[in-house]
């Protein structure tokens, strides 16, 4: 499958390459949860891959064109936000599992509780 993909994409245009680019990068954004994480993680390896291909291009003449600056500027604008999710997701799960742990009686202090019979 990923053959396939390089494949075909040696076949596209900088244009192209670049629309799909922000594709994923607005996909992405629509993932940001640890129940689509791998979803997330896929979208994230397509780019790469666009990336790799683009940066094996000898002339991207599609980034110095009015729509190509564009198009890279909202895939910027994109890509932060999906930094700044990723990252308050991520600082969220931290905390669960440090509120977890607080739970597991390390470091506790038993506890005797009297009782009147």
């Amino acid at each position: 499958m990923v053959v396939a993909t390089i494949q075909m994409m040696k076949t596209k245009s900088c244009r192209q390459l670049w629309l799909d680019y922000g594709f994923l990068t607005r996909e992405m954004k629509k993932f940001i949860s640890l129940a689509e994480w791998t979803i997330l993680e896929d979208l994230e390896r397509q780019r790469e891959l666009l990336q790799k291909e683009l940066g094996n291009r000898e002339l991207d003449e599609f980034r110095e064109t009015q729509e190509g600056r564009l198009l890279i500027s909202e895939v910027l604008e994109d890509q932060k936000e999906v930094e700044l999710r990723v990252g308050i997701m991520k600082r969220n799960v931290e905390q669960q599992r440090q509120r977890a742990g607080a739970y597991d009686g390390a470091g506790a202090v038993p506890i005797r509780v009297e009782r009147e019979v």
